[in-house]
């Protein structure tokens, strides 16, 4: 159960075998950072929250595929985007993500599902869906 801020590097060998099954790569698509809507905001990334602690984009000119995590993810923001996810996937699905790595492993997975599946932002309820068959749940 998840009970307290979240480090993210401590998740790190299990994000970068997510990446690599979908063709990403560790070193080159994510990018931790103490606080994803600053980074956003400096590099000029649009409809990112200051409070966002994950999102996708793609850098131009170059194309490439990029995931932004905040490098703590606390835990008030976790339990609020579980709340988002139970409504999305339901409470019997979502009580499978009630753990680090479990939630790790679901908000990357969303996030591939921006990159590579090309779900926009307004799909979020299909990427939670898509994450959580991907999961086995």
């Amino acid at each position: 159960m998840i009970s307290t801020d979240i480090l993210t590097k401590n998740h790190i060998d299990k994000i970068s075998e997510i990446l690599s099954k979908y063709g990403l790569a560790l070193d080159k698509n994510l990018i931790l950072t103490p606080n994803p809507g600053t980074w956003a905001r400096d590099k000029g990334v649009q409809n990112i929250k200051i409070w966002d602690i994950a999102f996708s984009t793609t850098e131009h000119p170059s194309e490439r595929k990029l995931i932004i995590f905040s490098e703590i993810m606390p835990y008030n923001s976790v339990r609020s985007i579980l709340s988002r996810i139970d409504f999305s996937i339901g409470t019997r699905r979502c009580k499978k993500l009630d753990s680090p790595e479990s939630f790790i492993t679901h908000l990357t997975l969303h996030e591939i599902a921006h990159l590579v599946k090309k779900m926009t932002q307004e799909e979020e309820e299909k990427a939670d869906d898509w994450a959580a068959k991907e999961m086995g749940i």
